[in-house]
């Protein structure tokens, strides 16, 4: 990867490979960029796969006559323009790879970190609530998302020798921990992930 003057960018950015070598003297055929988050994880954390042919016929401009066109006319594939919307602001890592026509791959480039001063907002690292449950429905976050305990048919016995004390139902109530019009103020639009341990 070609890096940026200034890795600290403002997007939209277009990154440029480095220029294209075959040691068997082949002629280019692919290029395929990938774009990570922060953690430069491209196997967990992979935000953008792009790979594209040299060229790629596809659809005619008439049914009346044979006129194959080439969707990558005039594209350059050693370059990959990114916005705002495809990275999330602040760290992130881009890599790319070449192919030849005897179709054999390069090794992924070193990894480029850059840092974009506009994007989507990080995903919060911690939770936005969690209940434990273990004698009241108090939330343990501190975001004030605590649970009512209903006057009777929720009790809290010691679940021994693991868990300690436990939220145990009798089938008839329940602990409401998010309710009303304002249930969802705080929780993620795009992407939420819930787990809970029951018995």
């Amino acid at each position: 990867m070609l890096p940026p003057a200034d890795t600290l960018l403002t997007l939209p950015y277009t990154f440029e490979g480095s220029p294209y070598f075959s040691q068997a003297g082949e002629a280019y055929n692919a290029t395929e960029f990938e774009l990570s988050g922060a953690s430069g994880d491209f196997e967990n954390d992979l935000l953008l796969n792009v790979k594209r042919d040299f060229e790629d016929f596809f659809q005619i401009e008439s049914a009346a006559y044979f006129s194959p066109i080439d969707q990558m006319a005039g594209v350059n594939i050693f370059q990959l323009s990114i916005d705002s919307t495809q990275v999330f602001a602040g760290k992130n890592w881009l890599r790319v790879r070449y192919r030849d026509q005897n179709l054999e791959w390069s090794p992924w480039s070193a990894p480029l970190a850059f840092y974009a001063q506009n994007g989507n907002t990080p995903l919060p690292l911690e939770p936005i609530a969690w209940w434990h449950f273990d004698g009241d429905a108090y939330d343990a976050t501190g975001h004030g998302f605590n649970g009512t305990v209903p006057a009777t048919g929720v009790t809290f016995p010691e679940d021994e020798p693991v868990r300690g004390q436990v939220a145990a139902f009798n089938n008839t109530q329940s602990i409401p921990v998010r309710t009303g019009a304002t249930a969802s103020v705080g929780l993620p639009s795009a992407q939420i992930t819930v787990s809970g341990w029951v018995k």
